[in-house]
């Protein structure tokens, strides 16, 4: 996972490519009601003075996740969007959601750091998420139920996809 260039507004597009350490990635939320995880790995010189780093993963219903590095300094803080696979967002949010009990059996994570809200909110949109991105099941179901005009859309988007 690295700093991406960020056209978008209020994120930065300094230190693009800066690789960030997913080991050094706390899986003990620093927020309540938002998964912020804090961050201790290396960053580029310039954010080396700083009162704190978080990872911020926002799940969405929408099967998208947006990843994010928050900067801190005083009342500052800076945001980075994050490129990251789909296998490293797994490595990440699995871990945080679930604890291992053995024999391929996992519980929910309630120490995760969110209130049980917020955790079943992201933890539900999660699981969706890796069904589809991670694990592919569902998607011919999805696919079945879409309307001429959506498989039509569906297949320019794979075309364009091909030749660019």
């Amino acid at each position: 996972m690295h700093i991406k260039d960020s056209p978008v507004k209020g994120y930065k597009a300094d230190f693009a490519g800066f690789e960030l350490d997913a080991s050094k990635i706390e899986l003990h939320s620093a927020h309540k009601r938002e998964i912020h995880l804090p961050y201790s790995g290396p960053l580029p010189d310039a954010l080396q003075d700083n009162d704190g780093a978080v990872i911020s993963i926002m799940p969405t219903v929408n099967l998208r996740i947006s990843v994010s590095l928050i900067v801190t300094k005083g009342k500052d803080k800076t945001r980075y969007r994050i490129a990251a696979t789909p296998q490293e967002i797994n490595n990440i949010l699995f871990p945080f959601f679930f604890q291992d009990k053995g024999n391929n059996t996992y519980h929910t994570n309630w120490d995760c750091g969110l209130t049980n809200y917020w955790l079943g909110n992201y933890q539900s949109s999660y699981t969706h998420w890796r069904r589809f991105v991670v694990e592919g099941y569902g998607v011919d179901d999805l696919i079945n139920q879409l309307s001429p005009k959506t498989m039509e859309r569906m297949g320019k988007y794979i075309e364009d996809k091909k030749t660019a």
